[in-house]
């Protein structure tokens, strides 16, 4: 995997060969595929187990739609996972 940390660039370069025959006009496609996400966010996609799951004991925990403070553990099996 390439990371570029924050605040940081990357720069690729390419080589075409192009050949004499083909005319006054050339059209090239590129697409840049970036995503960002927190450290947190991509650990609790790929392995969040929430504590009671992991055999810890979640009695203190409250939930509400507006709050929500269970404890989580980033273990979870990730051998199935692309992005990791």
């Amino acid at each position: 995997m390439h990371l570029i940390p924050p605040g940081a660039a990357d720069t690729a370069h390419y080589r075409l060969h192009i050949p004499e025959n083909v005319g006054d006009k050339i059209t090239l496609h590129a697409k840049l595929n970036y995503r960002k996400f927190s450290w947190f966010n991509t650990h609790f996609s790929f392995a969040g187990v929430e504590a009671d799951k992991a055999g810890l004991d979640k009695a203190s925990a409250t939930t509400t739609p507006d709050y929500d403070d269970r404890q989580w553990y980033f273990d979870g099996d990730t051998s199935h996972v692309s992005g990791t």
